[in-house]
């Protein structure tokens, strides 16, 4: 359980990259082409990310 004392809650603390993320994926109706922008990024650094997973796993099985 998380206790906020003066001000300062830790459980923010804790899940501070969720809320800097959430924060910029989000936006309201009238910036719906940031949020397209945001969303298309998102994937394609998902895309890149898996990409460079696979490749490396296949190298490092074609060393073995």
């Amino acid at each position: 359980m998380c206790h906020a004392a003066f001000g300062f809650n830790p459980c923010m603390l804790s899940n501070l990259p969720l809320f800097i993320g959430l924060r910029y994926t989000r936006s309201k109706r009238s910036e719906g082409f940031v949020s397209f922008i945001s969303g298309f990024s998102l994937c394609a650094m998902a895309l890149g990310v898996t990409a460079l997973i696979v490749v490396l796993s296949v190298m490092n099985g074609f060393d073995r």
